[in-house]
């Protein structure tokens, strides 16, 4: 199943914008490394996920729809080199919220990185985390990680 991208989003910010919506929150939306994922298991915290890009051979349509909404605002239009990859798509997104008064939130973890499980993944903690997941046997004490 595929979900949607970043400029299908970006389409829904003129209906988000009337009905009277000032905050967009995004779930994680960092590479990972799985075929799905909620965004938790974050493997490149810089680079937003790919599969939330349009590809390039379907950006004409998306970028007609992107200039509508930039017309609206009287903003400067986007050339489809401007919409390559997903950081540009990304940004986009952002910046046609931002012409909409809609500020966009990020939801992050830094705590814990990336693999496609529990047993692939660093767990940061502190000192004292570390002791007390040790005590509840929730981490092994020889890997710093979680026990499964």
């Amino acid at each position: 199943m595929r979900g949607g991208t970043f400029l299908d989003v970006a389409r829904k910010i003129p209906y988000l914008a009337e009905l009277g919506v000032t905050a967009l929150q995004l779930l994680p939306i960092q590479e990972f490394q799985t075929r799905f994922s909620l965004g938790y298991n974050g493997t490149d915290y810089f680079s937003p996920e790919m599969d939330f890009a349009v590809k390039d051979a379907d950006l004409a349509a998306y970028l007609m729809e992107v200039n509508k909404l930039l017309d609206g605002r009287a903003l400067q239009r986007y050339q489809l080199e401007d919409l390559r990859g997903e950081m540009n798509q990304l940004k986009a997104l952002v910046d046609l919220c931002h012409a909409h008064g809609l500020a966009v939130i990020f939801d992050v973890v830094y705590n814990h990185a990336g693999g496609d499980s529990v047993t692939n993944a660093c767990i940061f903690l502190t000192a004292s985390q570390r002791k007390a997941a040790i005590r509840t046997h929730s981490i092994s004490p020889r890997r710093g990680m979680l026990a499964v």
